[in-house]
């Protein structure tokens, strides 16, 4: 969003939370202010904190879910990040927050000067809270009060976008979306052996691949695709790898867990795989990763939730079961149909093309009072980026 939105505006400051590097590449300024984290305020606040989780431990199972909550809170805690919120706030001319944390922090200087301030959360942050009531009412509290207060509020699917209505939010509807030059584009080479001399070695049979963050969900979904690898040790079953902070790094006889990877192990990793699983049981909004799946040009087995708000065909784009059991067969008959296979991958491929961020977030500009990018100004766009993807991944693939 950032990178679109910067080809017609002159200036934008990001700001991350504190303490992190600066960075800046052309009109786009990525801060973080310095605060001490050590200081008497907070470690007043963190004992605190931890008091109040220790009595909702009390109320029932209790996680990191406090983490909502602690991130409405710690910005007051930290006057330096105060003031360079106020600094920036002063300098701006609109205002565009991802998720509502520091919402209240920002309002009041907001209305007075009658800025445009939206507010993108991609869902209810309080429905991911299931252990404790208690902390799921506050949160659910401060969200709610924080995005009445914004002059937008952008949801990721219609659904989300009903949630919000009900709570008297009116919200526009922007869809998660992706990169798909970057995903959909050709590998500079053999991924596999790019992959090789990058410390990576793939097993010699096919295999599936799954790619989650530390998000619950994708750790459910990391034991069902260890359960499946356990089903699957007949002659000529693929092996299973994993990606991404949802399982640390580890190996199997028929499993590679990888950890964290950059964006380029990961574009390697769509296409040298035979198989994307998504057996994902719970989410809200939509999967990112599904779609970059897609885009990649790869053939996706994967659970209703996690093909949800896409509106895809089973069968055409993509296969949909929900019952693990099946997950084998469906597997083996797959990597027995290449024909099939590559239906899949072609037809997910076009579909996930309507998904590019620099077609679907043009109503950020709308929501800012600025006109859309035309079709010759997009076209232009993405002849420079597909450019830059050759140079750079010819370069960054050849340099190893």
């Amino acid at each position: 969003m950032v990178k679109l939105l910067s080809s017609k505006i002159e200036e934008i400051r990001v700001m991350q939370r504190w303490n992190k590097p600066f960075s800046k590449m052309d009109n786009v300024r990525v801060e973080s202010p310095f605060v001490k984290e050590e200081s008497i305020p907070s470690r007043i606040f963190d004992k605190t904190f931890r008091g109040l989780s220790r009595l909702l431990k009390n109320e029932s199972r209790f996680n990191s879910e406090e983490m909502f909550l602690r991130q409405f809170l710690e910005p007051y805690v930290f006057p330096e990040f105060k003031r360079s919120v106020q600094e920036l706030l002063h300098w701006s001319d609109a205002v565009i927050l991802e998720f509502p944390f520091w919402g209240r922090l920002i309002e009041k200087e907001i209305r007075k000067d009658k800025k445009p301030y939206i507010i993108t959360d991609h869902d209810f942050l309080s429905s991911h809270i299931n252990f404790s009531p208690t902390l799921k009412h506050l949160v659910k509290n401060f969200e709610i009060k924080t995005l009445k207060n914004a002059t937008h509020v952008v949801s990721v699917s219609e659904t989300d976008s009903s949630l919000f209505y009900d709570q008297g939010i009116p919200s526009q509807v922007i869809a998660n979306s992706t990169d798909c030059i970057f995903w959909g584009q050709e590998f500079p080479g053999d991924p596999k052996l790019y992959l090789k001399k990058r410390g990576i070695t793939l097993p010699d049979n096919p295999f599936c691949f799954f790619v989650g963050g530390s998000h619950n969900p994708n750790k459910i979904a990391v034991k069902d695709i260890l359960y499946l690898s356990s089903l699957m040790n007949e002659e000529g079953d693929p092996s299973f790898v994993l990606a991404g902070t949802c399982s640390t790094p580890g190996k199997t006889s028929n499993l590679i867990s990888l950890g964290r990877v950059d964006s380029e192990i990961l574009l390697a990793l769509y296409k040298a795989c035979d198989i994307v699983l998504v057996p994902l049981k719970a989410g809200s909004g939509s999967s990112v990763k599904t779609i970059e799946a897609m885009a990649a040009g790869c053939s996706v087995i994967g659970t209703t939730v996690g093909f949800r708000t896409l509106g895809l065909e089973n069968g055409r784009q993509v296969i949909i079961e929900n019952d693990i059991e099946n997950y084998p067969g469906l597997i083996r008959m797959l990597l027995k149909n290449t024909s099939l296979r590559q239906s899949l991958g072609h037809e997910a491929k076009i579909w996930a093309f309507q998904m590019d961020y620099r077609r679907i977030f043009q109503t950020y500009f709308n929501l800012l009072g600025l006109p859309a990018m035309d079709n010759k100004e997009l076209a232009r766009m993405e002849e420079i980026d597909r450019e830059n993807f050759s140079i750079n991944m010819k370069k960054h693939v050849i340099g190893v």
